[in-house]
């Protein structure tokens, strides 16, 4: 199997980064293997920063695939603290939308576009790409009431 790489430039510290996506958690919908198509490099452009939690830090961006820009949800793991731990979280979550959420993928979850590795100053570097389902619920939804959720 070829390898697939993602670039984009980090929006804070404005480098480059170049990341081979992990063959071990592919992507599985038949459209977003459509929809990158036989492409070898990924652009991802066009990143702002939506949120950064402890162990993530989460961007919207543009997939720039030649004849279609892609919305996507870059989560990428922080290259600070238990950066490990970090990595592997994502890697779980990424076995999740692999193993357990294929058939929704697109209906109910957003569709997974893959797992990218690679590191940034000697630390490993983690992201995983998702459909852009739009903005965040503006509700704190652990008040709603669970017929609504």
């Amino acid at each position: 199997m070829s390898l697939i790489y993602l670039e984009f430039t980090n929006p804070d510290s404005h480098q480059t980064i170049r990341l081979v996506r992990n063959n071990d958690f592919l992507p599985c919908a038949s459209s977003v293997t459509r929809n990158l198509g036989q492409h070898r490099t990924l652009t991802l452009i066009q990143i702002t920063p939506i949120v950064q939690t402890l162990s993530n830090d989460l961007y919207r961006g543009t997939l720039a695939v030649p004849g279609k820009d892609i919305p996507i949800v870059v989560k990428q793991s922080r290259i600070e603290g238990d950066v490990l731990e970090f990595v592997s979280q994502l890697q779980g979550e990424a076995m999740v939308y692999c193993r357990d959420l294929q058939s929704c993928q697109g209906e109910v979850v957003p569709l997974f576009y893959g797992l990218y590795e690679g590191n940034i100053g000697g630390r490993p570097l983690t992201c995983i790409l998702l459909e852009d389902c739009g903005d965040p619920c503006d509700d704190d939804l652990k008040n709603l009431d669970m017929s609504i959720k």
